[in-house]
């Protein structure tokens, strides 16, 4: 695990499904990881996947490619009951971590995390908005479309095949 100058360590949390994953979210990895000493990707909803280990095994192989294996872990997690408590679940996975005293940054998209923001300073996790950046996808027919979601990828499959 990498140090910075402070020796406080910086941890980046990113929890998403990545159904499927994209090329946003590698380049968003890539920007996290620049910005912290170590990355805690969390796979939520692993309870829908179809496969919930292979998913795993996916993420990994995907970060070993832009990633040394010390910078970055990959834990699954179910939805929580009720849903509300997802902090708890998320900030229960970084504990077992060992990541106390640190700074955390929970980086995520979703435009209704204000009403977590109270809990998530509770235990002294930041939030950092991110944009969703467009990439293009390569569809099944051979033809690059203009994508900044999984649901937007989920579509392009849909209709292109």
């Amino acid at each position: 695990m990498k140090k910075n100058k402070d020796k406080k360590l910086r941890i980046g949390i990113l929890l998403g499904r990545f159904e499927p994953f994209h090329l946003g979210h590698l380049n968003l990895i890539r920007k996290i990881l620049s910005e912290n000493d170590y990355l805690v990707i969390i796979i939520g909803s692993i309870q829908r996947a179809e496969n919930p280990k292979k998913k795993v095994i996916d993420m990994l192989f995907q970060l070993q490619e832009i990633a040394e294996m010390d910078t970055y872990t990959v834990h699954a997690m179910t939805d929580p009951d009720p849903i509300d408590t997802w902090v708890e679940e998320m900030v229960s996975i970084c504990k077992i971590l060992g990541f106390k005293g640190t700074t955390c940054t929970l980086y995520r998209a979703d435009r209704d995390l204000d009403k977590y923001k109270d809990k998530l300073k509770k235990y002294h996790i930041r939030v950092k908005q991110v944009k969703r950046e467009s990439f293009y996808h390569l569809a099944a027919n051979g033809i690059y479309y203009k994508a900044s979601s999984a649901t937007e990828v989920r579509r392009i499959k849909e209709k292109a095949g």
